[in-house]
């Protein structure tokens, strides 16, 4: 438990995934909508054609989500570099799902957490990353669409403190992946918290 090794083989079982719950199903997706939207446009692309139930019935897509994953990961093991892009969502979407166990009767799946990071984050993008004004709308209806949209009551300033806990940040600077388009992730970056307050605002109004 906590070693870093490469894994000799992946296997997933489809017939096991058609029997999970709506809310596990819907949080393993959310990983999925991630790996396409950091490394590559044309799986998101392939994405948008159907919805979050029909995965099951897509072993190809699932595999093609699994490769572009290992290969990020084979290319940097520990996470010094590119491996971060992997944290896209996750920045915001650690904190709340923090957030949920420690104050929530019913806390928040990881992936569900992870899809409300991948809203605000995407609309941080579209503010430091020139991300265009029609992907962020594509990707967050995406998103919502998907993963559906959550009712919290959260202490931002809390929130705020949790990230700059993650064990993504350096030194006092926390550290996001943000998108400057569908498979182009920029890695480590920094901007005011008062955007941050914004991103949750924007989340919590939509």
């Amino acid at each position: 438990m906590g070693s870093f090794a490469p894994a000799n083989n992946t296997y997933i079982d489809i017939d096991y995934l058609k029997t999970l719950p709506r809310e596990q199903l819907n949080s393993g997706y959310s990983e999925l909508l991630k790996i396409a939207l950091i490394d590559s446009k044309p799986l998101w692309t392939e994405l948008l054609t159907f919805e979050y139930n029909d995965i099951v019935n897509k072993p190809d897509i699932i595999a093609e989500a699994v490769r572009l994953k290992d290969a990020i990961v084979q290319q940097d093991l520990y996470e010094e570099n590119i491996r971060k892009k992997l944290n896209f969502g996750h920045t915001i979407g650690h904190a709340i799902e923090s957030y949920s166990i420690m104050h929530g009767k019913n806390p928040l799946l990881h992936g569900d957490a992870v899809a409300i990071g991948m809203i605000c984050e995407t609309w941080i993008s579209n503010k430091v990353c020139g991300l265009s004004d029609a992907l962020t709308a594509e990707i967050i209806d995406k998103v919502v669409v998907s993963s559906g949209k959550y009712k919290l009551n959260v202490d931002k300033a809390e929130l705020l403190r949790m990230m700059r806990n993650d064990k993504k940040n350096s030194g006092s600077r926390i550290n996001f992946t943000l998108l400057a388009d569908v498979g182009d992730a920029r890695i480590d970056q920094t901007f005011s918290e008062e955007l941050i307050f914004e991103a949750l605002n924007y989340y919590f109004y939509l």
